[in-house]
């Protein structure tokens, strides 16, 4: 059995030590909030036997600055939010709309065709629908009898 020496003091300083790094580095990770392409797009996907449906949110953003690419296992969807004019009278109170280039990529579960992709953007909603490759969606196959 080993013996060491009680010493409080030891103990106090690796509290503080602990309560200054949280303080410092802040009780969750930044990357949460604000990663580094400057905000999350969140998504929602669907699955059919026939295709996928990919929605996302983009308001404010006009159709013109939306690039979408989709290729046989991934779709991405790249812009870029300008900020207006900005305001040079008075202190800001406030200021959480997110401005700059936002990328998203999107790995799919399964093969699509990525010529016929069809995109729908109204009212700052992005609609994909993204048809499954012939080779992923399921066959029916008929059981041959010899009679």
């Amino acid at each position: 059995m080993t013996i060491t020496r009680w010493a409080p003091l030891r103990d106090l300083v690796t509290i503080r030590d602990a309560m200054d790094k949280a303080f410092e580095e802040g009780f969750l990770p930044p990357k949460l909030f604000m990663p580094e392409n400057g905000g999350m797009m969140p998504i929602d996907l669907f699955e059919t036997p026939e295709h996928f449906t990919l929605k996302t949110m983009l308001p404010g953003i006009p159709a013109e600055k939306v690039d979408i690419e989709a290729t046989t296992a991934q779709v991405t969807i790249k812009g870029e939010h300008k900020e207006d004019a900005k305001v040079t009278e008075g202190a800001r109170v406030r200021e959480e709309l997110r401005y700059g280039k936002y990328e998203r990529t999107v790995v799919l579960p399964a093969e699509i065709d990525p010529d016929k992709v069809e995109a729908v953007y109204e009212n700052g909603l992005l609609t994909l629908v993204l048809p499954k490759a012939e080779v992923v969606k399921p066959k029916t196959v008929k059981i041959k009898t010899s009679k």
